[in-house]
């Protein structure tokens, strides 16, 4: 007779792990669905997240290049999101000049 039990309660605990996997998969989809969604509309303004801006979009931006562009990501991952879009000049190399040209170009 505990068999029987045991074997429906394991059966049980399947299905609601089950259920519980697809709510998190479900959740985790939505999550990139938004990231997507807000990227695009960041690109249709012409404007790139520098917190979440990989090396490769980050070189789209005027006066940034391959090395430029990883001293940024360098930066975001030791200290942490920008704050402002000043706090930019902060990265090696960016100086009023550069951040002059990118400025109108850059969001958080």
């Amino acid at each position: 007779m505990f068999k029987r039990y045991w074997g429906d309660l394991v059966i049980v605990v399947g299905v609601v792990l089950m259920i519980v996997g697809l709510r998190v998969k479900l959740a985790d989809n939505f999550k990139e669905q938004q990231v997507a969604i807000v990227k695009a509309e960041q690109k249709m303004m012409g404007k790139i997240n520098i917190n979440q801006a990989t090396v490769r979009e980050l070189v789209d931006l005027p006066s940034i290049g391959d090395k430029m562009a990883q001293r940024i990501v360098d930066y975001r991952n030791s200290v942490g999101k920008f704050s402002s879009k000043e706090q930019l000049k902060e990265v090696s190399g960016i100086g009023d000049k550069i951040y002059g040209n990118i400025k109108d170009k850059i969001d958080l």
